[in-house]
């Protein structure tokens, strides 16, 4: 309906089976470790909450999820700015804007390999 009006120009014919699927999203060059609840032995640990000790950067002390998701590139960055090979993210709710962290990270993650 729209080439009524103006030509339509596509750089890829192929639907993508839903948003956000065409473009690949950014990912640390370290394997991401999901949902850890404490450091381990990885290179960089991003927290989340008061709670946690011995991280290297957290994401909200104060578990605000409009503050973890303003941070959240920039803690996987500033991994990437200090060469970590492996990253643990503590856990973050499943609930408003924490399922769309979840949702990024996940997408990180399965981009360069994923460890459980």
């Amino acid at each position: 309906q729209l080439e009524r009006f103006a030509p339509v120009i596509s750089q890829n014919h192929e639907d993508a089976p839903s948003p956000g699927m065409r473009h690949r999203h950014y990912a640390p060059k370290g394997k991401l470790y999901l949902n850890r609840q404490r450091r381990g032995y990885v290179d960089f640990f991003i927290g989340f909450g008061s709670n946690q000790s011995n991280v290297d950067f957290n994401l909200s002390p104060s578990r605000n999820l409009d503050e973890a998701v303003r941070l959240l590139f920039h803690a996987l960055r500033e991994a990437d700015r200090q060469l970590a090979t492996t990253i643990a993210v503590a856990p973050i709710p499943k609930t408003g804007l924490g399922l769309a962290i979840n949702e990024r990270l996940q997408r990180a993650a399965q981009a360069n390999g994923e460890k459980p």
